[in-house]
């Protein structure tokens, strides 16, 4: 009976949090006065009480599914942030639990681990190629690493700090070009307008960076312009500020990459991202006009 009510807990939580009810002492005692009728009849119902324990009940069941169990624990979360009822993560637990239960459950466990990264590896070469794919004919390609370093990003324990990417040359001049840079860092993807010299990263003061910028690109406004770091004069994260495609983690938006109508839904808006800026980028080397 449960699971047949999967699919309704979006719809669910959603009616309870916007439509006409009224949510009085949320920090005290928790309660949702649904109101019925003309307002005769008032049921009382506790977030922290019934709707949590609801939840909980459906969860464990949908463990077992990913993408329902996901769900679930997201609601519960904010149930648990809004109340003060900070527990630990019941899925982990309940996957821990069945681990634990045998020896072909440990070693499936363990199969599973080793496959990890190279499954994200993997998954990371596609994402850099699908942007490649996508800046082929636009844009010059003078440096691209991601192939190696995606290996030692995503299957190394010791060593993160060479981060994957690919760059285009925007312009060059006396020996300097300044490049449209795509990356993961620590985390997660961005794009950016970074310098190299003979194919190294330049490490820039603010002023030589803004040097470099009015000389590469006489079309660009420098005033109100604050680099973003040595390295970078500029970054944003992508698809959005709010969206972050986390490399490290694995959070967020990032296991969507693993549905094909997700993973194709990512890169539209990456795309969408680039190509709304990228004119702009060419003739001015700025994302906007203030940074």
């Amino acid at each position: 009976m449960l699971l047949t009510n999967f699919l309704t807990i979006h719809l669910l939580l959603n009616l309870l949090l916007t439509s006409l009810f009224y949510f009085y002492s949320v920090f005290s005692s928790a309660f949702l006065y649904v109101f019925g009728g003309k307002g005769s009849n008032v049921d009382c119902l506790s977030f922290a009480g019934k709707i949590r324990e609801w939840l909980l009940r459906c969860g464990e069941i949908a463990w077992r599914q990913p993408a329902i169990a996901e769900i679930i624990r997201q609601y519960i979360k904010l149930l648990d942030e809004l109340t003060g009822n900070v527990q630990e993560d019941i899925y982990m637990q309940q996957i821990r639990n069945e681990i634990k239960k045998s020896q072909i459950n440990f070693e499936s466990a363990v199969a599973i681990a080793n496959s990890l990264p190279i499954i994200k590896t993997e998954m990371m070469k596609r994402v850099f190629a699908e942007i490649e794919k996508h800046m082929e004919g636009r844009l010059i390609k003078f440096n691209s690493d991601y192939q190696d370093r995606a290996i030692q990003y995503c299957q190394s324990k010791i060593d993160k700090r060479k981060f994957p990417g690919v760059a285009y040359c925007l312009t060059e001049s006396d020996g300097k070009i300044a490049a449209l840079r795509f990356e993961v860092d620590w985390d997660s993807l961005y794009m950016g307008v970074t310098f190299y010299a003979e194919e190294k990263h330049l490490e820039c003061s603010e002023d030589k960076m803004l040097e470099m910028l009015a000389a590469m690109f006489p079309a660009a406004n420098c005033q109100n312009i604050k680099p973003g770091s040595k390295h970078w004069l500029w970054w944003k994260y992508l698809p959005a500020e709010d969206m972050l495609l986390n490399f490290n983690a694995c959070n967020g938006i990032y296991p969507q990459l693993y549905d094909e109508n997700g993973f194709n839904n990512i890169m539209k808006l990456i795309f969408e991202q680039i190509d709304g800026h990228l004119d702009h980028i060419i003739e001015t080397g700025l994302y906007e006009e203030s940074l």
